[in-house]
């Protein structure tokens, strides 16, 4: 017999303790009361509790590692019999060794920490909603990082040790994938931007790693330079100029920089990236 501590002898206490009070209130107490006491559906499942302990708690004498499946599943299932047996009143002591038997378990699944996990999704999603100015997209990203984190929440529950790569896989390879990728398709092209001469232009975000060539066309790019992306979202370095252009009044965005001046569609498309990434609101 394998050596076993204080904590799971206490958990293979709580599953006996349950078994036996469930199977006496279905044999004893729910046929006496009788009428929904003895509904099909209810003895079912007070069986399935008192079974279900049972063989969780022969799982833990034996020391096999298959007992977290069985304890996960005997924790929802003494639940589920301390609710409805809650429900029909007059089953006390059911409840007690019910709820009892299910937080004793080890690993035993977390309501609680599932609704927290939920909640911050979907608070996750409504700032990206925000962010991005569109319900799809924020919905996009938060659907991704649930089937992420719902994925990773069934390995670490199976706690399979032929799971474990594909765990690491799955999160440091196919997770950030998937982000990018989402990004990329959410974030890549900004709203098209139309210039004063009518130009009808669509920028692209790119990641470009250094050492590369630039080949710039000479008659669209005056000089190459570099910004610190943090001057060119700062709100306070946008400024709006205005010329009278073919006889009307022509608004623009600028953004000196040092010796330079970054005006135009240049400047109007970075004002567009600050808006899609919410760091200001949209004219």
């Amino acid at each position: 017999m394998h050596h076993m501590d204080e904590e799971m002898r206490r958990c293979i206490d709580a599953c006996l303790d349950c078994h036996r009070v469930c199977v006496t209130e279905a044999s004893q107490h729910c046929l006496d009361v009788g009428g929904r006491h003895v509904e099909p559906r209810h003895m079912r499942l007070m069986l399935a509790c008192a079974e279900i302990c049972r063989t969780s708690a022969y799982f833990m004498e034996l020391g096999t590692e298959f007992h977290k499946r069985t304890c996960a599943v005997c924790a929802e299932v003494c639940e589920e019999c301390a609710k409805d047996c809650e429900q029909l009143g007059d089953m006390e002591e059911c409840v007690r060794a019910c709820r009892h038997c299910a937080a004793t378990l080890p690993h035993a699944p977390r309501p609680v920490i599932r609704a927290a996990a939920s909640a911050s999704i979907l608070l996750i999603g409504i700032y990206l909603a925000t962010i991005l100015r569109g319900w799809t997209r924020g919905l996009g990203f938060s659907a991704g990082l649930a089937i992420r984190y719902a994925a990773l929440y069934g390995i670490l529950c199976s706690e399979e040790n032929a799971l474990l790569l594909g765990s690491l896989l799955l999160n440091w390879v196919l997770g950030p994938a998937l982000m990018f990728a989402l990004a990329w398709l959410f974030l890549a092209d900004l709203p098209e931007y139309r210039t004063g001469t009518g130009f009808r232009v669509t920028p692209v975000v790119a990641l470009v790693r250094p050492p590369f060539d630039l080949q710039p066309d000479p008659f669209e790019v005056a000089e190459i330079f570099e910004v610190p992306l943090a001057f060119l979202l700062d709100p306070a370095n946008h400024q709006q100029h205005s010329l009278h252009y073919r006889g009307a009044l022509r608004s623009y965005f600028a953004m000196p920089y040092g010796e330079y001046f970054i005006w135009g569609a240049t400047a109007g498309m970075i004002r567009s990236l600050s808006e899609r990434l919410g760091l200001l609101h949209a004219a």
